[in-house]
């Protein structure tokens, strides 16, 4: 019957050339300790013992038999007289050169990874205006021999510690870290992580949920998105902006904006309460009703038309729309002096009737405008009623022209007419510079369509210039604090 011999010996060498987990081993009683005798080179390989539990099979399942260190100390068996079939089974804790080569986190002190932990802890992170938060301290308060350390090659470290309660922790070398805390809790600081859901992610909180992000956060949602709030939502952002491709819908008992609220397209709403408007222009389709106040200087509104209120009254519903314009208080002679003062108001009678409009969207082609953009199709609707269909397709073929981006599409032709090739490209412009460019553009190009029509007949230059000064872009957009113009 086989008798191993066990001996007892150092670690001298771990890099096996067959990468089967040997290790050479200086045997102590067996080989001279002096390398100058005996070099390292010459020494016996020792395969490693594994665990029961650790499989072997030429796949490597099971626990890899690497690990070891130079200057391991260790015990195993030969299975011949000359010591060269060796089997290493145990390892040996010791006091190298006076210091022990037990992991200081497992004698309750701190290594450098936890130590750079420690120092590199977020602190003061503002989460609102009037709070902040801290990354709490490790929940470190282990005592030998209760905390089980496992430290691999490249400063991996894992702690099992039951000296206070129930704690596991990770650390990493860069010094981030996971930690399942004795009172239940979890913390971690990563440098980025991915979370990648094939299916569903259910997250369940008893307490509060709070996210302070330094960067950018982007939320993409393929189908639908319901957010229910119980009590208050609070939105708090310099430049909070909301955009989406079709609509959004607020479904809410009151909606409140304590500043200022800017909106490129229509706003639909059954009724609104004002305290004041300031307005560029008011365009009534429906019914203007209730009491009117107007000013000593009303008169400098003008046009045509017979009606005279009295101060405090107003003359009863209007179905038109109110386009009031300065003509210097030239009123005529028959309006009425109520209180010695003369409250001359005209009203210009303007108003297209629903169906009318609809019919002039359609015939103008604006309805295949308005699929690639409502906001482009309203302008060309302005448009049309001011230079006709001709002059709006005009304006906006020379506006994409103008923003052709180095050839995406080809240079359309400027002849007003309402073909597919214009909103084929108003819809790649669009996509590609967005809206608000494009409808700059046209700003511009309309300017220059005037220009072109007042050249082309001077007769018309009082009458386009009234036309002139109601473009937009002549009100300098770009300053949105700028004071209101008195009407």
């Amino acid at each position: 019957m086989l008798q191993p011999l066990w001996w007892y010996g150092v670690v001298e060498n771990i890099d096996d050339p067959l990468e089967i987990g040997r290790y050479q081993v200086r045997i102590y009683g067996v080989h001279d300790q002096s390398k100058a005798v005996l070099p390292d080179a010459f020494l016996p390989w020792a395969s490693m013992m594994l665990p029961a539990i650790s499989a072997t099979d030429a796949g490597g399942v099971g626990r890899s038999p690497t690990g070891l260190q130079k200057g391991t100390e260790v015990m195993g068996v030969s299975f011949d007289d000359s010591y060269s079939d060796n089997r290493i089974l145990f390892t040996w804790a010791s006091r190298q050169g006076g210091v022990s080569d037990v992991s200081p986190l497992a004698r309750g002190l701190l290594d450098a990874t936890a130590s750079k932990i420690q120092e590199n802890r977020l602190k003061d992170v503002e989460i609102s205006k009037s709070n902040k938060v801290n990354e709490p301290a490790m929940d470190r308060n282990a005592s030998y021999p209760l905390n089980d350390v496992d430290t691999s090659r490249a400063g991996f470290v894992t702690e099992n510690d039951s000296s206070s309660g129930a704690r596991y922790a990770e650390l990493h070398p860069t010094a981030n870290y996971r930690e399942w805390r004795s009172d239940g809790g979890f913390v971690q600081r990563v440098k980025y992580l991915f979370n990648f859901v094939n299916e569903t992610l259910f997250n369940v909180i008893g307490g509060s949920f709070v996210n302070a992000v330094t960067g950018n956060v982007v939320n993409t949602f393929r189908s639908n998105f319901y957010q229910s709030v119980t009590l208050q939502s609070t939105m708090v952002a310099p430049d909070g902006l909301y955009k989406h491709q079709n609509a959004m819908e607020v479904d809410t008992p009151e909606l409140r904006a304590s500043g200022n609220v800017r909106v490129k397209g229509v706003i639909y709403v059954p009724e609104l309460r004002v305290g004041k408007i300031f307005a560029d222009n008011i365009s009534c389709a429906g019914v203007i009703d209730g009491i009117a106040k107007f000013a000593d200087k009303a008169g400098t509104a003008a046009g045509s038309g017979p009606y005279t209120p009295t101060p405090g009254a107003a003359p009863g519903p209007l179905n038109f729309d109110l386009l009031f314009d300065d003509n210097g208080g030239d009123y005529p002679a028959s309006q009425e002096v109520v209180g010695g003062k003369t409250l001359p108001l005209s009203y210009e009678v303007n108003r297209i009737p629903a169906a009318v409009t609809d019919k002039v969207w359609k015939e103008t082609g604006l309805d295949k405008v308005e699929a690639v953009d409502g906001a482009v199709a309203g302008k060309m609707f302005t448009d049309s009623l001011k230079f006709g269909a001709e002059g709006s397709w005009q304006c906006i073929q020379r506006a994409l022209n103008a923003m052709n981006d180095a050839g995406s599409w080809p240079i359309l032709e400027v002849n007003g007419e309402q073909n597919q090739e214009t909103v084929d490209a108003l819809d790649k412009c669009v996509k590609r510079r967005g809206q608000n460019h494009v409808l700059n553009a046209i700003n511009g190009t309309r300017f220059t369509y005037i220009l072109e029509l007042v050249e082309s007949d001077p007769s018309k230059q009082p009458e386009f210039e009234t036309l002139i000064a109601d473009e937009s872009f002549l009100k300098l957009p770009t300053d949105p604090d700028a004071p209101p113009e008195n009407i």
